[in-house]
């Protein structure tokens, strides 16, 4: 009996963080188990990865996809072999809680801060559009989701607009110190 690929894999495009499914249709059941790799990595399922053979159906779905699953995605069985491409995009930065302005006292500590989706964004501070160091005046910190910038010892100088940017994106607010 000569068993054939009814249905081929088809290129997939995704952001990082969704789900995508490969399916393989053979003309034949077939008693042999196949195997799926991704850039040569066998894969096994693994509640991430989930490998279904259903009669001659065959399906991969990655659930969700992860920046390190794109590249060749590869199914064989006995001597046929399928292949394609997986693109997974890596997901933009929002800020999903903006900062928001602040009042202070000269000699009190003011803080500013916003919440971002990604915590490994590349995080930048600037005040009136001039980059801000850390330093024991500027404290910068990220915890989970959300971005801090304490002014130490705050005095009418420190008085202007603040920005911060995540990976190109940006939020801004007033800090009044009087």
């Amino acid at each position: 009996m000569h068993i054939t690929i009814v249905q081929r894999l088809k290129t997939t495009a995704v952001l990082e963080g969704e789900n995508c499914t490969f399916d393989c249709l053979l003309s034949h059941d077939v008693i042999e188990e196949p195997t799926w790799t991704i850039n040569g990595q066998l894969l096994v399922s693994d509640g991430r990865l989930q490998v279904v053979n259903n009669g001659r159906q065959y399906k991969l779905a990655i659930k969700p996809a992860i920046l390190l699953d794109a590249g060749d995605v590869v199914f064989t069985i006995k001597d046929l072999s399928c292949r394609t491409m997986l693109f997974v995009r890596e997901k933009p930065v929002h800020v999903f809680r903006q900062m928001l302005s602040v009042k202070a006292v000269p000699g009190d500590d003011a803080e500013l801060s916003c919440e971002i989706t990604k915590p490994e964004a590349t995080i930048r501070w600037l005040k009136n559009g001039h980059p801000i160091r850390p330093s024991p005046k500027y404290v910068i910190s990220l915890e989970d989701h959300l971005v801090r910038l304490v002014i130490r010892n705050a005095t009418i100088r420190d008085s202007g607009e603040y920005c911060c940017e995540a990976d190109g994106v940006a939020t801004r607010a007033m800090l009044e110190v009087r």
